[in-house]
């Protein structure tokens, strides 16, 4: 477990290197496959719109994400770390 939290420790430390979104986005170019890269900007899109107040229905209906992806997105915005609510209150108030 000490060892998981060394390489945690090692990813934090790189991404708090980057001092700017292009430097964020050789970074992610360079770590993940595009389908990696498709599946982390669904991800941000869902909890977007959930922010917004859209419902599952529509959020599957026009993002085409299953609803296990749709579900496991809200439980990570309402019940998660916070990291989620972090970026997305940095990015866009929340609607009420």
């Amino acid at each position: 477990m000490a060892r998981l939290a060394d390489d945690l420790a090692l990813l934090f430390a790189a991404l708090s290197a980057v001092q700017s979104p292009e430097e964020l986005g050789q970074l992610l170019e360079d770590w993940l496959t595009p389908h990696e890269q498709e599946e982390l900007v669904l991800r941000l899109d869902i909890a977007r719109r959930l922010n917004r107040g859209q419902t599952y229905e529509v959020i599957q209906a026009e993002t085409k994400a299953s609803s296990t992806t749709v579900s496991r997105v809200r439980r990570c915005l309402t019940r998660g770390a916070g990291g989620y609510r972090l970026v997305l209150d940095r990015m866009e108030p929340r609607r009420r």
